[in-house]
């Protein structure tokens, strides 16, 4: 006879044949059992002494049967396991372990043939011995006789037997724990009818756990429900939101059945700050600081997902771990999420080593997921309350500054229309003034040309009043530009600062917000004419606006902005104001379009038919080539197919701006000169506008005398031949 005796493999598909054709028919099972010779020689003489000749194998699988899987309480379960192995197996001895996660250890449930003191002494890890084996592989061991692995075994050995038996109990595809039974000599080794009957024991064993296990789930999922539907109610608006952090920190030790939670939020300095907290110290709420980019924090932080740690004491790189200074060892890391991005953390651990289950991991995350509306919740509650409380103290002092903004946007707009209108008609008056001769025709055409320049006069006054007189009137029109920008900036909400300091021999104002910022690709752009991110809102102007009030004060501005962490704004002006630029007299314009000898082949970029015409007319009557386009693309499209000594472009054009088309004719041809035409051009820096590429500027309305002689100076910037 060997040492050891293993049975056939469980898995095998003749018994696993038999098994199910057990559990499935009470009479199919009768019906194998009576064919089974259970003679009392097979037996031994004590048991054909003790068991009756009327008990056949019907009886047996009827009270093997009889064991419950649902209705009874496992220990109930686990002593008629026990009976039924010590009785209808005739087992000298039997032991029920279930798998103890905390302490990872098998522990026994129910025996027979032990000692009361022995069930709450032994325990067995898995792998050691015959049952610790039988557990880790998951399947059946045996070994039977005078066999070195009983000496080798703790638990044999400290219970010898000649005969014994593991058998795995599972449920859901996994063992729960193990159902053993032994036999001393002289009795006989288990036969395989019996090994049989104790897998079929081990199953009603198995289905009474899982039945019980799914009861407990199901109960969990009850009482996570209810513990989120009555927090539900604490993130309503109007609560206090110091004490809905304390609530979810309660709710969540509840769900995660932890006993330390904590709520992480953006700190001031970088990083969260613990914001509440349940099972910590008043002391580590206010000077712990948890960064974000490292430990079980920066795991979450980068996979946007649940970060979970069974013992972070063995996890590397967590020396410095927040969670492992306050003493906690089981650690679960949920991102607060609101609108995709991560606004918080809501941390539950243990001071044991453990492992969270996946419903308890899915339940903190629906939690935090309500901790993120509540906060939205709360924050845009707060500020509509704010907003309504400070409604009528801001009342007028808006109505004020609409007022104003509203006057000068038209004030702007009307004078730019005015000015698109006076350029045609003195345009058109010149023209003919130059070829009808003397008489009262001539006079009347000189009375509307003085009457065009009157109206001039006024535009420029009402462009004055609109932006930049150079008085008060126009600083305060642009720091409203950058204060409403900054509004802007903040749809939801934030904290706009307005402060202004003598510095050196100048005066700085800082307009700052907590906005969304400014990309560094718009930054390069945002003081360009007509350029906006808001359209059709916003035109465009207002930054070239304040740009222009700054130049012309011998100012500077500088921004400050990076996407997410605001904007802010400086405008430095010296004490001592700088003298407007006096634009040349009549006839000193007149001189230099008499210098003017070159004939040029000049290429103008204008949508306003009227305008257009007028320049080509004008242009072409003193000798020049002359082509003409109607927006932007067209134009480049021509200058790149010609040859042009002079670029004359509307600074407001389809398609794309004048700037634009400044830009690319220098980009193309360096060397060529470019005009801007512009209503604005007293608004305008001129440092901004030699960066675009312009090199002088026509500015509307003008006389024709003034459009021949800037041609002259464009066409003296040429290079020499």
């Amino acid at each position: 006879m060997s040492d050891e005796q293993v049975s056939p493999d469980p898995t095998s598909p003749d018994l696993h044949g038999a098994l199910v054709e057990i559990r499935r028919s009470i009479e199919s099972l009768a019906h194998r059992f009576r064919r089974v010779a259970l003679s009392p020689s097979s037996l031994g003489p004590r048991v054909a002494a003790e068991a009756p000749e009327e008990r056949d194998a019907f009886t047996v699988g009827e009270e093997i049967l009889a064991i419950p899987s649902s209705g009874l309480e496992p220990s109930q379960v686990f002593s008629l396991a026990m009976d039924r192995v010590a009785r209808v197996l005739t087992a000298d001895r039997a032991m029920l372990f279930t798998w103890d996660a905390l302490a990872s250890r098998l522990v026994p449930r129910a025996g027979r043939g032990f000692r009361r003191d022995d069930l709450e002494t032994i325990s067995i890890k898995a792998g050691e011995g015959l049952v610790g084996q039988a557990f880790q592989d998951e399947r059946l061991t045996r070994v039977s006789g005078g066999a070195p692995r009983i000496v080798e075994d703790p638990f044999l050995a400290l219970f010898p037997v000649s005969d014994a038996v593991a058998v795995p109990v599972r449920s859901g595809g996994s063992a729960l724990g193990i159902l053993y039974a032994g036999r001393r000599a002289p009795r006989p080794p288990f036969s395989e009818a019996e090994v049989l009957l104790l897998l079929v024991i081990a199953d009603r064993v198995g289905n009474a756990l899982g039945h019980r296990d799914a009861i407990e789930t199901t109960r969990g999922h009850i009482g996570r429900l209810r513990e989120l539907e009555v927090f539900l109610g604490h993130v309503l608006v109007g609560q206090d939101m110091e004490a809905v952090l304390a609530r979810a920190c309660e709710v969540a030790c509840r769900l995660a059945e932890a006993r330390v939670a904590a709520i992480g939020v953006p700190g001031g300095t970088g990083g969260l700050a613990l914001a509440a907290g349940m099972g910590l110290s008043a002391d580590a709420l206010d000077t712990i600081r948890v960064d974000s980019a490292r430990g079980l924090t920066g795991e979450m932080f980068a996979t946007q997902r649940p970060a979970a740690c069974r013992d972070i004491q063995g996890r590397a790189g967590s020396e410095d771990d927040f969670l492992l200074q306050v003493g906690l060892r089981a650690c679960l890391a949920v991102p607060v999420r609101l609108r995709r991005q991560t606004v918080g953390a809501l941390y539950v651990g243990d001071p044991e080593a453990r492992d969270f289950s996946a419903d308890q991991i899915e339940a903190v995350q629906v939690l935090a997921s309500m901790l993120a509306l509540g906060m939205e919740n709360n924050r845009l509650y707060g500020e509509v309350q704010g907003a309504l409380q400070g409604l009528e103290r801001a009342q007028e002092q808006l109505v004020q500054t609409s007022s104003a903004r509203a006057a000068g946007a038209m004030a702007g707009g009307i004078a730019n229309e005015f000015n698109n209108v006076l350029a045609i008609v003195l345009g058109k008056t010149q023209l003919m003034l130059s070829r009808v001769p003397d008489g009262p025709l001539r006079e009347d055409l000189a009375d509307i040309e003085e009457a065009g320049w009157r109206a001039a006069d006024i535009v420029r006054r009402l462009q004055g009043f609109a932006a930049v007189d150079g008085q008060a009137t126009a600083l305060r029109e642009g720091v409203m530009n950058l204060i409403l920008n900054a509004i802007d900036a903040m749809p939801q909400g934030g904290r706009l600062g307005l402060t202004a300091r003598r510095v050196d021999t100048g005066v700085e104002l800082q307009v700052s917000d907590t906005g969304e910022g400014i990309r560094e690709d718009i930054r390069r752009r945002m003081f360009d004419p007509f350029f906006t991110t808001r359209a059709p809102h916003r035109t465009g102007l207002g930054l070239s606006v304040v740009q222009g009030v700054v130049s012309r004060h011998r100012g500077s501005v500088h921004v400050r902005s990076e996407p997410g962490g605001g904007t802010t704004v400086t405008l430095w002006f010296p004490v001592a104001s700088a003298r407007a630029v006096e634009v040349p007299p009549p006839a000193a314009e007149q001189a230099k379009a008499a210098a003017l000898s070159d004939i040029a082949s000049i290429l103008v970029l204008e949508d306003e038919d009227r305008i257009r015409t007028m320049l080509v007319e004008a242009l072409a009557s003193a000798g020049h080539r002359v082509e003409s386009a109607t927006d932007g693309l067209t134009g480049l499209a021509r200058f790149q197919g010609g040859a042009f000594d002079v670029v004359l472009t509307d600074l407001s054009l389809p398609e794309c701006s004048g700037l634009d088309v400044a830009s690319s004719v220098k980009r193309l041809r360096p060397d060529t000169p470019v005009i801007l035409i512009t209503g604005w051009g007293h608004l305008l820096d001129p440092e901004k506008l030699r960066e675009a590429g312009v090199d002088l500027m026509l500015v509307k309305p003008f006389r024709l005398e003034r459009v021949l002689a800037v041609l002259a100076d464009a066409l003296r910037l040429r290079p020499s031949a």
